[in-house]
């Protein structure tokens, strides 16, 4: 049966987080840096041209109208320029049932559906004037590949929505930050639902596998921005290391390591920026292999009692606090304690190595004979033991005194 006993806090212990390192038999040291979250490609944004319609109104022809056809569904914006400014004239689109999707007036944006045509209108109100129509369009939706982690795009007009699709390839959470440009940003699932784990500072839990779409909307920011997405990295296995190197790099990041108890005991788990310089502030929380929580943590680190070959994940969380976190980023060390028990594992341990690997590999015919010889010899060990012990039992009853030494062989 597998147990789990939450026990302390270095704290409430009296060690230091560095203490906590250190307090191991022999003080072995295995020690791993985890790479960074990766960087990867930059994609700058096509920009449509606007379409533009050109026309006269005159006493005799106070209306003109223009066929119109989207190519996306999303909004479009419809202005009229090059009006004399001792003119007047109103706009209108209409879709082909006559239905109005604008108001009678100039600079707005509507809803459009993909290959709808749409009846441009232009009514003269007062004056003969030369004008043109301009139609900013709807982006195409733009697919975010693996390969990506920085958008280059922009606001052409007001109201305008980008939009993109992007399936992670790891569970977990995923920010979404802004170098350049603050805009607004919402997300939802292949059904329209918005993930149910949204963190504070622009950041989703989302599912490996899922596609969502994500829009980019504008709100008094026109212009460019830069939106960069901040990835989860990959779980790193941390089984036999006392001393793990990773940074946290932006808000909400989870750095999620897989760890294998060799033995039965007590186990600590620690973060310190001390030995690393860093003003990195983290959270440590310990799911079991069912995705449990067993503790969670805001204060640094904790210990579990663990049986040999319990398995569970520790994620370091970077700590969401008022200041947006942008100066909580940084390095910082996971430090891991293994109970005695352990020690002689810890001493042979190899980098690259897991507990498994320990295991006979049954395809090798030499090797596992070997190990059945092994098993043998050490059954016959134990009888022998067993043998020694009742007549050593023996021996005490009828009142002999006898050694180990007297057993040994020059």
């Amino acid at each position: 049966m597998r147990r789990y006993f939450v026990l302390t806090t270095a704290l409430f212990l009296g060690l230091s987080v560095s203490q906590c390192c250190v307090a191991q038999e022999n003080n072995i040291i295995n020690e791993m840096t985890v790479a960074p979250m990766e960087k990867r490609e930059t994609l700058e944004v096509e920009q449509l041209d606007d379409v533009l319609f050109e026309g006269m109104i005159t006493d005799e022809e106070n209306v003109k109208e223009f066929a119109f056809t989207a190519p996306y569904d999303g909004r479009y914006c419809f202005n009229v320029e090059d009006v004399k400014a001792n003119c007047s004239v109103s706009l209108y689109v209409n879709d082909s049932y006559g239905n109005g999707v604008t108001p009678p007036n100039n600079c707005v944006y509507r809803e459009l559906e993909a290959d709808e045509t749409y009846t441009i209108i232009v009514k003269q109100y007062t004056g003969i004037t030369e004008f043109s129509i301009r139609v900013q369009m709807q982006k195409p939706t733009v697919e975010i590949t693996d390969d990506i982690s920085i958008i280059k795009d922009q606001f052409v007009f007001h109201g305008q929505v980008n939009y993109y699709t992007f399936c992670p390839e790891i569970d977990g959470a995923y920010t979404f930050n802004y170098n350049k440009g603050k805009p607004d940003m919402a997300l939802w699932d292949e059904y329209g639902e918005v993930p149910p784990i949204k963190l504070w500072g622009g950041a989703y839990v989302l599912n490996a596998g899922t596609e969502y779409t994500f829009g980019v909307y504008e709100d008094n920011t026109m212009g460019p921005y830069e939106l960069e997405i901040m990835r989860q990295k990959e779980a790193v296995d941390i089984t036999g290391y006392t001393v793990v190197n990773d940074s946290v790099e932006c808000r909400n990041q989870r750095n999620n390591y897989t760890f294998k108890a060799p033995a039965d005991g007590t186990y600590g788990f620690y973060t310190s920026t001390k030995n690393v310089n860093s003003s990195a502030q983290t959270k440590v929380y310990i799911f079991d292999d069912n995705g449990s929580a067993l503790l969670e943590d805001s204060y640094g680190g904790n210990e579990i009692v663990l049986d040999a070959g319990d398995e569970v994940l520790v994620s370091i969380h970077q700590g969401n606090y008022s200041d947006a976190g942008n100066n909580n980023t940084g390095r910082y060390q996971l430090l891991v304690t293994y109970p005695e028990e352990a020690q002689d594992y810890l001493s042979t341990f190899e980098p690259g190595t897991s507990l498994e690997d320990d295991e006979p590999d049954s395809s090798d015919p030499e090797k596992a004979q070997l190990q059945k010889r092994v098993e043998e010899l050490e059954s016959e060990l134990s009888a022998l033991q067993d043998k020694y012990d009742v007549l050593m039992e023996i021996v005490g009853e009828i009142g002999l005194e006898i050694s180990d030494e007297d057993f040994t062989q020059e």
